[in-house]
């Protein structure tokens, strides 16, 4: 789905949202197991004041991935209240389910338009008419078939991968470390890696093999915390892909086509912006894999109040791999003593 801007909603009492964890807390909650009955799950019984909300600046850099004619593709900007966002991704998913159960009945339709057309052809045969009388019927029905499963084809339903829930379950998370008025702004972009706007460079292999490096920033965040703190965070896919080609053998010399591959790199960039008045920031000593998580720590840069961190993992991860890294981000945070 091309870009969709987001409605702000009215301050209500959300207690249908769960609560399953926050990075201020001494020890973060474990997920909740997967076949849990949601009812099961504690609630939050927090509500919102009402209160005008506090609307920051949108992000000044926005992806620009392209869009292909006739796809339904994930790809959103927001700048909303952290219970809005999560209402809206739930009620995209929703309307994309919708959508897929609709589609499924129309292809069926299609389908059975085939049939129907032999039954008109059979009449013609069956009653000795000329056979461009109900024949016309069954080749009109025929035409629309192919022209429905071909339009169908290209509608298809938006991929909502894993990354879509890994960022709900973040954004369920991180809802109450967010100050009270303020958004969470950022991007999501479930477009996929390889597109012209993502290539970072280009090479050819020894062997003349075309190399199209990507890099596809597919998540970037934003948000103040209750402390005063800012927060933010970036996920990136890193893909290397070998493109196949035709090259001429050695002993036969005839053209053989070598298929390509690819290898991908997930990368995490969190940055904690500390309030000065609350929490000094010293520099990092660790090395070796994140806490409770499948990132491993590639470095972090201290510039005054702001502690950069970089991690990296070439397997998959969930949402609680990247919400503690982020953990691990906010402990090295010092409290100041109380004066």
């Amino acid at each position: 789905m091309g870009p969709e801007p987001l409605t702000p909603v009215a301050g209500t009492p959300d207690a249908g949202n769960t609560e399953v964890g926050s990075i201020h807390q001494t020890r973060p909650r474990p997920p909740i197991p997967a076949g849990a009955d949601a009812a099961s799950a504690p609630t939050d019984t927090g509500a919102d004041d009402g209160a005008p909300r506090d609307i920051v600046a949108p992000p000044a850099h926005r992806p620009t991935p392209t869009l292909k004619p006739g796809r339904r593709q994930v790809f959103f900007d927001f700048n909303q209240p952290p219970r809005d966002l999560i209402r809206f991704m739930d009620d995209l998913r929703q309307r994309e389910q919708s959508f897929a159960r609709q589609r499924a009945w129309r292809q069926v339709i299609a389908w059975l338009l085939f049939p129907a057309g032999v039954v008109f052809l059979l009449l013609d045969l069956a009653l000795g008419y000329n056979v461009c009388t109900f024949s016309l019927v069954a080749l009109t029905l025929w035409a629309a078939g192919v022209v429905g499963l071909i339009w169908l084809r290209r509608e298809r339903s938006a991929p909502f991968d894993s990354r879509y829930d890994l960022t709900r379950q973040m954004f369920e998370v991180l809802k109450d470390d967010i100050a009270p008025g303020r958004t969470l702004t950022g991007w999501l972009d479930l477009t996929g890696a390889e597109q012209e706007s993502k290539i970072i460079r280009k090479s050819v292999s020894a062997s003349g093999q075309p190399i199209v490096y990507y890099q596809d920033e597919w998540l970037r965040l934003k948000a103040k915390l209750y402390d005063g703190s800012v927060l933010r965070a970036s996920l990136f896919r890193r893909a290397k892909v070998r493109q196949g080609f035709y090259k001429r053998g050695t002993i036969s010399g005839k053209m053989k086509w070598r298929a390509g591959s690819s290898q991908s790199l997930h990368r995490l960039r969190i940055a904690v912006t500390a309030n000065p008045a609350v929490y000094s920031v010293q520099p990092v000593t660790y090395s070796g894999a994140l806490p409770s998580s499948r990132f491993t720590f590639e470095g972090a840069e201290v510039v005054g109040s702001q502690l950069q961190l970089n991690a990296a993992t070439l397997s998959n991860y969930d949402a609680w791999d990247v919400l503690n890294a982020m953990r691990f981000a906010y402990d090295q945070l010092q409290r100041r003593a109380v004066q």
